[in-house]
């Protein structure tokens, strides 16, 4: 009866909160396409080139813009560096898939995004220290956001020609995964690929839920602050164990695994689609045009439906245990 009780309770949270629950719209102030196009000052950043709050980059198909966006609610008013989706200008809101200063608002929206002469791109603030996102080896250094919705940051040599990729937005997720965008580990230089959901509806600071790659298991996980909630089973013949293959058949999988590096990604098999896959701070993992891949969400840890993962639950009290009386201070108190 108890357990009857707690699924039910949690059932209507997550009603109640999903009902709530609209892709990043809350308190944004909404940039059209038109808007960003207009803004535009193109796809690349020179050394030397500046970013102010009003201007944008625009990916040569129009499909992705860079710039500032702004979050606004009765106590503040912050903006943030980042990416966001314009291939479809029937959206009512912005599709951020990434963010340079996430977790670091600027306040009051005043801050400018710049290439220096150096090849450091930075966001600088006034009256404060800038937000470094890249620090290059090379004063030969451009920065082009491509209509994959990647932003690269590139060596090229006199001619314009690259001669090598030093830094790139796909290497850090946000909670959107996008085609060619990895999931996994670099062994060589220690870093990982995995998503993480926002805080909340309209909050992007890191919140609960991550979603991981495990090259051992050949499979995807969705964790709850560490803890396994869900998983997709492994992947066999371009298709999950607990993932509907009405989903799966959408998409073709890519491995790579040798040993400097080990990850996953996907693309779409409809290449005129353009795929993102989102985790929310609920839990929801799903493609935004298309269906749920899976609902950690639905997870209460009591057993193994869908992928989910039974916890460990808290031992009962047994027969003949007794409370007893203590008297005193507790530890801090005043």
């Amino acid at each position: 009866m108890a357990t009857n009780v707690v699924h039910l309770l949690k059932l209507v949270f997550l009603l109640f909160f999903s009902c709530l629950w609209t892709r990043h719209a809350a308190e944004w102030i909404y940039v059209t396409p038109a808007q960003a196009y207009n803004s535009s000052v193109g796809d690349t950043l020179k050394p030397g080139d500046t970013l102010n709050s009003s201007s944008f980059l625009v990916s040569a198909k129009g499909t992705f813009a860079l710039g500032f966006f702004r979050r606004i609610d009765s106590t503040s008013n912050e903006s943030y560096v980042g990416i966001s989706d314009m291939a479809d200008p029937s959206m009512a809101f912005n599709l951020y898939v990434w963010f340079g200063n996430r977790g670091r608002p600027l306040v009051n929206h005043s801050g400018m995004l710049t290439l220096d002469n150096n090849g450091t791109l930075k966001i600088v603030r006034q009256g404060e220290d800038p937000i470094v996102i890249y620090t290059s080896p090379t004063k030969n250094t451009v920065g082009t956001l491509l209509d994959t919705g990647n932003f690269v940051l590139k060596e090229v040599d006199f001619d314009g020609s690259t001669k090598r990729v030093l830094w790139q937005s796909f290497d850090y997720p946000m909670d959107t995964l996008l085609p060619g965008m990895r999931l996994g580990v670099n062994h060589k230089t220690g870093q990982t690929w995995s998503m993480t959901s926002w805080l909340a509806t309209d909050i992007p600071d890191q919140g609960p839920f991550a979603l991981e790659w495990d090259p051992k298991g050949r499979e995807l996980i969705i964790q709850q602050r560490g803890v396994t909630y869900w998983k997709s089973g492994v992947l066999t013949d371009s298709q999950f164990e607990n993932i509907s293959p009405d989903v799966t058949s959408m998409y073709d999988f890519h491995i790579v695994s040798n040993q400097n590096e080990e990850y996953f990604y996907f693309s779409n098999k409809n290449q005129s689609l353009m795929s993102e896959w989102l985790l929310t701070f609920l839990g929801q993992f799903k493609d935004l045009r298309g269906p749920d891949i899976g609902r950690a969400d639905n997870c209460y840890g009591y057993d193994n439906n869908g992928g989910c993962q039974e916890l460990v639950q808290p031992v009962c009290r047994q027969r003949g245990d007794t409370f007893e009386i203590r008297s005193g201070l507790l530890c801090n108190s005043r």
